[in-house]
C-alpha cells in the first residue's frame, strides 16, 4: 500500500532565527515517491497555517479567537 494519509510517521522540525525572520525546514521519511509527493503537500500547508498563526500572534491589535474543542478519533493500530 502506497498511502500516508492517517499514517502516523516521524518528521524533524528545525527553525533557524534568521534577521527579520526564520527559516523552517521539515525533514520527514517515506517510502516512495508518491508519499513523498503527499507529504511535501500536507507540509505546504501545516507550515502555511503556522505562518499566518505567527503574523497574527505578532500583531499586538490582532483578536485572538479559540477554536471550539473536537473529539479525538484514533484507530487501533
Amino acid at each position: 500500500m502506497d498511502s500516508v494519509p492517517g499514517g502516523e510517521r516521524t518528521g524533524y522540525l528545525r527553525i533557524v532565527a534568521r534577521v527579520g525572520g526564520s527559516r523552517v525546514e521539515v525533514h520527514q521519511l517515506v517510502d516512495t515517491s508518491t508519499q513523498a509527493e503527499f507529504m511535501e503537500g500536507a507540509w505546504l500547508s501545516v507550515l502555511g497555517r503556522l505562518k499566518a498563526g505567527v503574523v497574527s500572534a505578532l500583531d499586538p491589535g490582532a483578536r485572538i479567537t479559540e477554536r471550539p474543542g473536537r473529539t479525538k478519533r484514533r484507530r487501533p493500530a
